[in-house]
């Protein structure tokens, strides 16, 4: 069954001269049979020793369509200007930033908390709440250049990631077992992941010698910046770091002929 897509836009733009602009832009979205990754039931047949068979409920992790439908609302505001009015060689500085706040909500998407409790509070995957971008800008005549630093709040990567969703004995106390029998009852989690709050610092700047010759530099990560990613599901809504991944600075440099 395909994704069906609900989308109410408003966009609010001001031009106040050439090179400035300002916006604001309201959304809503809401979607129905949204493919998701969680925990569901599916129908296994048990055979016995004695060659009887039985068709049981068991509890699995595949993919399939959301039971209910996925909501996402929020803003954007942003704008860029040059600052013309400086003299001389500042004439060339601007500024271009936008801000986007996104609330969602995915109520089809289950995982189980450390407790084993079922739970449909997660966000939909990939959206960070807090959304930021901001870029010094410098254009005049031969020197184009870009200082620009993203940032993102964190956001769900997953509700069943391959090793967050085992099972565990439970022990009400020291030397007790749960079962009169003498066995122990398995606790069934799949704990939501969630990539960390990230922020990155970008430079470039390219120089026009002729209009056929130009040759720049880039710089990406300059600030070293970690991604980390977090396990969730934990009383009152504790994170506890999980992983953390390194891509390092990066310098590129180019020539660009036109013939």
């Amino acid at each position: 069954m395909s994704t069906g897509l609900n989308n109410f836009d408003l966009s609010f733009e001001y031009y106040p001269k050439p090179g400035t602009t300002f916006h604001v832009a309201p959304f809503y979205k809401r979607l129905t049979n949204l493919p998701i990754f969680s925990l569901t039931q599916r129908q296994a047949t048990v055979v016995f020793t004695d060659g009887t068979t039985q068709t049981v409920n068991a509890s699995a992790s595949d993919y399939i369509n959301s039971p209910k439908a996925a909501t996402v609302k929020g803003v954007e505001v942003g704008g860029r200007m040059f600052f013309d009015m400086l003299p001389g060689l500042l004439s060339g500085f601007g500024f271009e930033g936008n801000y986007t706040f996104i609330k969602s909500k995915n109520p089809g998407d289950l995982y189980r908390d450390i407790n084993g409790v079922i739970r449909n509070d997660a966000p939909l995957v990939g959206l960070s709440k807090h959304n930021f971008n901001a870029t010094l800008l410098y254009e005049r005549k031969s020197v184009s250049a870009r200082i620009s630093y993203s940032w993102r709040s964190k956001y769900l990567q997953t509700t069943n990631s391959n090793g967050t969703n085992p099972s565990y004995p439970f022990y009400s106390g020291p030397g007790t077992v749960s079962n009169v029998n003498g066995s122990t009852n398995a606790t069934q989690i799949a704990l939501p992941i969630y990539g960390d709050n990230y922020g990155q610092l970008e430079a470039g700047v390219r120089f026009k010698v002729t209009e056929n010759f130009s040759y720049s530099i880039q710089g990406t990560n300059l600030t070293n910046s970690t991604q980390r990613t977090l396990q969730g599901g934990y009383p009152g809504g504790n994170l506890y770091g999980r992983s953390w991944f390194q891509s390092d600075r990066r310098l590129n440099m180019g020539i660009n002929l036109a013939f």
